[in-house]
Parts: C-alpha cells; sequence; structure tokens
C-alpha cells in the first residue's frame, strides 16, 4: 500500500504502551472462568485509566493490550495508575481471583493505518514488555530521560540487551512491583548469586527464631553472622546493611550488636 495515497494512513510521535496479564496460558489451561474474569477487570482498569492522561486505546489483544499515548510521561502516569488500581483490586479480594500484569513502554515513530499502530516503536515496545516484572514496568532509555526528572521512579537499568529483531542493543530501566525489597531486587538483576545468599540469611533468620533463642541460652555456644560488602556502590550496600538489620533484630532471642 502507497501509504501517501492513503487519507487512512499518518506518521507521529508517540509513547506506545503494552500490557499483559503475567501467566495467563496456564491460567486458562488450569481455570478457565478466572482468566476470563481476570481479563474482564484488566479491560475495565485499563479502559478506565487509558482516556484520563489522553492516551489512547488501540487494541485489546487477549490477554494484553496495545495503547498510544501523546508524551512519555503521560504513559509512565498511566501505567502507574493502572498497577495502583490493580493492586487494590488484589488487595480486596481472596488469593484465587488475584492476578498480575506487567507493562512495557517505548517512545518513537509510529505508522497509523485504519485504527491501528506499526512500525519500529512499536516493536520495540513489544520486546521491553517481556523484560518488566510481574506487577512491574519496563521503559526503553529514550522513555526514562524524558520522565526522569519529573516522577520519582525507583528502578535499574539493566546491562544493554538485544532485543529479539531489533539490531542495536538496547538500554532498559526496569521498575519492580510495589513494596519490593529494593536492596535484594537490585542484586538480582545485577548479581544474582549474591542476591541469592541473602536470600537464604534472610529467609532462615525470619524463621528461626527458636534456633537463635537455643544458642543464646546456651552459654558454651555463639552464633555469630559476618557479613562484609565489597561492593563499589556504598549507597546499594547500605541498604543492603539496613535490609539485613531490619529482619535480623525483629527475631526474638538475639540481641543485635552493628
Amino acid at each position: 500500500m502507497n501509504e501517501s495515497n492513503s487519507s487512512s494512513t499518518n506518521r507521529h510521535l508517540a509513547a506506545i504502551m503494552f500490557v499483559d496479564i503475567v501467566g495467563y496460558s496456564t491460567l486458562m489451561y488450569k481455570n478457565e472462568s478466572k482468566a476470563l474474569k481476570c481479563v474482564k477487570k484488566f479491560e475495565e482498569i485499563f479502559r478506565s485509566n487509558v482516556p484520563q492522561v489522553g492516551g489512547k486505546l488501540i487494541k485489546f489483544l487477549g490477554d494484553g493490550s496495545m495503547a498510544e499515548f501523546p508524551t512519555a510521561l503521560a504513559a509512565v502516569t498511566c501505567a502507574r495508575k493502572v498497577l495502583d488500581e490493580l493492586a487494590k483490586h488484589n488487595a480486596g479480594v481472596e488469593e484465587a481471583e488475584r492476578f498480575n500484569i506487567r507493562i512495557g513502554i517505548h517512545l518513537g515513530e509510529v505508522v497509523e493505518d485504519n485504527g491501528d499502530l506499526f512500525g519500529d516503536a512499536v516493536n520495540i515496545a513489544a520486546r521491553v514488555l517481556t523484560l518488566a516484572d510481574p506487577g512491574g514496568m519496563a521503559l526503553t532509555n529514550v522513555v526514562y530521560s524524558q520522565v526522569k526528572n519529573k516522577i520519582t521512579l525507583c528502578g535499574t537499568y539493566l546491562s544493554r540487551i538485544k532485543l529479539k529483531n531489533i539490531p542495536e542493543r538496547s538500554q532498559i530501566f526496569v521498575v519492580p512491583p510495589a513494596g519490593t525489597s529494593y536492596s535484594l531486587w537490585y542484586l538480582r538483576k545485577h548479581k544474582p548469586g549474591l542476591a541469592i545468599t541473602i536470600a537464604i540469611l534472610l529467609i532462615l533468620t525470619s524463621l528461626g527464631g527458636g534456633w537463635f533463642a537455643f544458642y543464646r541460652h546456651t552459654p558454651d555456644r555463639l552464633a555469630l553472622l559476618y557479613i562484609e560488602s565489597q561492593d563499589e556502590d556504598s549507597g546499594m550496600a547500605r541498604l543492603i546493611e539496613e535490609e539485613i538489620n531490619q529482619k535480623i533484630s525483629s527475631v526474638n532471642g538475639i540481641e543485635w550488636i552493628d
């Protein structure tokens, strides 16, 4: 089709958002009724929030959707609203009725044809979606650079990554789900081995009050945990230290000395 001769086709800059329901295929296989209820609720939340910031719903894709926004800020603002509303929904229903989504956003030129969108920007947004955590979002560098001085986003850049069918490596900024322990989440993204070790320590600490109490009441035994960080990021080291201090100090029978 010759785009210049089509009155239904135009090119413009837009922020493209893709959203999908995490684990939908498995859920549909296990419980079709629940899967359909999740889709219905998701569509309800999405339809109500996209227009509020000047966005336009392009289409639903079974377990997901695509929308466009006039600016990166509008797209990220909508993403946060959608995630917040879903979190409130999940908090007010039984476990069996809860579900999660993930969001990917990119800013670029798109081709609009008969109400649908095409182009590299659409493809990149769809690829970026797969890098988001359940309950979180993933933004290309161009999106994050547009919003970082306007709103506060707690997150981190991933190492440059090759997206499918995209020639250049992309720099992606990911935002964790609300309520996530940021220090451990950060380590999972950059130093997964260390993250697993610390997670095990925290789990043992939270579950092992009786074990530690046994050592406290036995004079000839002593339990000592010593952790030394060699991470060049001193700020991150402090976050990890605070996380461990908080967990261990809350266990009965332990006198925690910083």
